[in-house]
């Protein structure tokens, strides 16, 4: 963000430990050999026997079409608000995107409606169950590390297999928890305004993390101290 003659960011620390955290976990699952085995499944109930680009092609077609920005965001507005237009859209893009690497790939990547179709149908029910702990943040938060993740599919697509995007879906988890984690009050750090949907008195003030603010969401100090608590604040 341009602020001020300078450019300023939000949430890099919770990128990171995004990535670190879920790419060890899915590591752990090695969620990137579940998907080839289900490729092959696929293969092997559509009786194509010499595609040899068919589970390939199927893998990476889910992951770029799973891990954008768009199937995230989109989902969500579906879910809190019944707008679909930007599921709408992206579903055109869609489109263009397998016919596109359907000519390279074949018809593996045909089959990757089916992780969409879960996918962002699991995100609009999960937001449509638990919208009230959804904020503009996380859903932020959640945009920047799905970024992260289609910057490696572009990678992979130049350079072959250079990251196991799959074993990487898992840190799309970290930014949820770390919103819970903050919203129960739980949380010692703050990536970012997290619970600034919390309600605040005049006479209180709430001490997220590393950063003070006042009861309009006013930054006025550092506390170096981790908890987060609340303490009485008398103005006068």
């Amino acid at each position: 963000v341009w602020n001020n003659g300078k450019f300023e960011t939000t949430g890099t620390m919770l990128l990171i430990f995004s990535l670190v955290i879920g790419t060890l976990l899915g590591e752990w699952l090695d969620i990137e050999d579940k998907m080839e085995k289900l490729g092959i499944k696929l293969k092997a109930a559509v009786k194509i026997k010499n595609d040899n680009f068919f589970v390939e092609g199927f893998v990476t077609t889910s992951l770029i079409i799973c891990v954008g920005a768009m199937a995230i965001v989109g989902a969500m507005e579906d879910g809190l608000s019944g707008d679909s237009s930007t599921l709408i859209a992206k579903a055109m893009l869609d489109f263009a995107l397998v016919a596109i690497l359907s000519s390279t790939y074949g018809i593996g990547a045909v089959f990757s409606a089916i992780p969409i179709f879960v996918y962002q149908g699991a995100i609009t029910v999960i937001a449509a169950l638990f919208g009230a702990v959804i904020s503009d943040a996380l859903i932020g938060q959640l945009s920047f590390v799905g970024s992260a993740l289609i910057f490696c599919v572009g990678v992979n697509l130049v350079r072959e297999k250079t990251f196991q995007v799959a074993n990487m879906l898992p840190a799309l988890l970290i930014p949820v928890f770390a919103e819970l984690w903050n919203e129960t009050g739980a949380g010692w750090f703050s990536m970012d305004t997290y619970g600034n949907q919390r309600p605040y008195t005049d006479d209180h003030m709430r001490i997220k993390g590393l950063v003070i603010y006042d009861e309009n969401e006013t930054e006025f100090g550092v506390d170096i101290t981790p908890p987060t608590v609340d303490v009485d604040f008398d103005a006068s």
